[in-house]
């Protein structure tokens, strides 16, 4: 096989600096400049069977060629930029910067456009009024104003592709691959924001609050076609608006006692988010899972990617049960459903259980995240713990479809062991082991049946929605490092062993492997997983690993 890649990349700055003091209590600082990015890779693969000698492996040698594949890519981004910071006696701060950004991943009615922002600041403890407040080392208010720029991830959203492999017989063809938007153009977002940094204690205590509130326009999403369009496949286009606001708090507590050094910092954050919106659009569907389903949902003045589906009212305990659940005119409002399924709620009472009855389920957003790192030093000791959580989130555990299913094929989860059973089921195993489960309906687990005629497995609702809150321990980890006066006899400057583990644990309800859910870098895809049970692109969890090291220095 060969495999030749061709890279060219060429980033270069240029800028003209001015800085000057007058008066010894002005200072300005301004800049301008360009910056040039340009990005291009080539990919060439060739794979062919039946070489002489292993260490002839250049597919030349082959006797029978296999396969040939290449493509090639173009990415190029100028920006003109420029800024100006000034100061008055280390008191008054000011900034201002301003850049225009031109893309080639963009529509050409819309690749380039202008950014600029704006930020002041106070530093109140170089006011006279301050001098006697002992007790507050340094306090800055804080304040800015700006408008910001993103790029589609897709580098030709904007072009019409075509794929290969749309072949007649013998003879080789293509076909329309995407569907192109010239009129793509930059995410926008207006970014306002407060705080103030705080030292206090002999700078023992600090705390640093901020509050933002943003407005982006023209979102960036990939965007699901009508099948009427002829193409399966998503389309990157600029819809919608939404607002975001959240406030962002640190803290940080230094302690010595004895031979202890100790340091506590402690962070909070909470988030909203606001969809105000979708252009010509109603709705947008996402979090696309096996069987076609999209379980997620963005709408107008809800949040973000909101789980979509039916809500359920527990689970039939009898026939008679579900054979009674009818509307007005006494016609089931499930006609397939028996004992130990799911039973969908009628959302809007028209007496039947249809896609009109879905409705939010869940959001993958959380109320507020928390984290926190601690170290401690001893003497030549260093320990240290790092912690981070997100909580009253919710994700969407689409592994219940495979796992809880009672697929012969594939694992299963512990918790059918405790699905409904209407009676005693006894079964002999392949080594000739007979089984008896008890009969089980005092579950909310629903039961596992030939072909799920109820959809209790396939069918988007609450079923799958679970806690998603968590609080992790992301790293652990121990050193020691050797006083000078033992190593500086072999000329070693500094000597410090370590070792730790990353991701030792996590506190959690979830029941499945990580509640830091990997959904692909999709915003609409957030907070889903298992999408697909076979996917390769959306199941990465975070692992643990134990490390040791050592940092020398001569």
């Amino acid at each position: 096989a060969t495999y030749p890649v061709q890279q060219h990349n060429i980033y270069s700055s240029t800028t003209l600096n001015y800085t000057k003091t007058f008066n010894n209590k002005h200072n300005v600082d301004a800049l301008i400049g360009w910056d040039i990015d340009d990005r291009r890779k080539e990919y060439v693969l060739a794979t062919a069977s039946g070489y002489p000698h292993d260490k002839l492996p250049e597919s030349i040698n082959a006797s029978t060629p296999l396969e040939g594949f290449s493509y090639y890519t173009e990415d190029h981004l100028l920006s003109l930029l420029s800024r100006v910071n000034y100061d008055y006696d280390n008191k008054y701060y000011f900034s201002a910067n301003y850049r225009r950004d031109g893309s080639s991943r963009l529509g050409a009615n819309n690749r380039w456009a202008n950014f600029w922002s704006v930020s002041a600041a106070w530093r109140m403890t170089q006011e006279k009024f301050m001098e006697n407040v002992s007790f507050i080392n340094d306090l800055k208010i804080r304040a800015s104003y700006g408008i910001n720029g993103t790029l589609p991830n897709d580098l030709y959203g904007h072009l019409s592709l075509y794929g290969y492999g749309y072949n007649y017989q013998t003879i080789a063809g293509s076909a329309p691959a995407s569907v192109p938007n010239p009129d793509l153009s930059w995410e926008t977002t207006r970014d306002a924001g407060v705080g103030f940094d705080l030292d206090m204690f002999n700078n023992k205590f600090s705390l640093v609050f901020d509050y933002y509130n943003r407005k982006t326009t023209d979102m960036l999403l990939a965007v699901q076609l009508p099948k009427s369009t002829g193409n399966i496949n998503t389309m990157y286009s600029n819809v919608g608006s939404m607002k975001n606001w959240g406030i962002e708090i640190s803290a940080t507590y230094r302690e010595q006692i004895g031979d202890v050094k100790l340091t506590v910092s402690p962070n909070f954050s909470l988030y909203r988010n606001e969809i105000t919106s979708l252009g010509s659009n109603a709705s947008l569907a996402g979090g696309a899972v096996a069987g076609g389903s999209n379980v997620t949902m963005t709408m107008v003045g809800q949040p973000v990617a909101q789980f979509w589906g039916y809500k359920t009212d527990g689970l039939f305990r009898s026939d008679a049960e579900a054979a009674n659940y009818v509307n007005s005119k006494g016609e089931r409002l499930q006609p397939s459903a028996s004992a130990g399924d799911l039973k969908y709620v009628d959302m809007n009472g028209d007496g039947q259980i249809t896609d009109d009855d879905k409705t939010i389920i869940g959001s993958s957003l959380p109320n507020c995240s928390f984290g926190l790192n601690i170290t401690a030093e001893y003497k030549g000791f260093d320990f240290s713990m790092l912690w981070q959580g997100d909580f009253g989130n919710q994700i969407y555990n689409n592994w219940k479809t495979e796992l809880m299913g009672g697929y012969a094929a594939k694992n299963q989860m512990t918790d059918m062991n405790n699905r409904f059973r209407a009676e005693d089921v006894t079964f002999t195993t392949a080594g000739g082991e007979k089984i008896t489960l008890p009969a089980n309906v005092n579950t909310d687990i629903p039961r596992a049946v030939l072909n799920d005629p109820n959809g209790n497995h396939t069918k988007a609702s609450d079923y799958f929605i679970e806690n998603g809150s968590y609080f992790r321990c992301n790293r652990i980890t121990l050193g020691y490092t050797f006083d000078k006066s033992l190593i500086s006899k072999a000329h070693i400057e500094s000597l410090r062993l370590y070792l730790g583990v990353k991701n030792p644990f996590t506190i959690t309800g979830y029941s499945m492997f990580d509640p830091q859910v990997p959904n692909n870098g999709s915003t609409l895809n957030r907070g889903v997983d298992g999408a697909y049970y076979y996917s390769t692109s959306d199941t990465y969890w975070v692992n643990r690993e134990f490390f040791a090291g050592l940092q020398l220095t001569f």
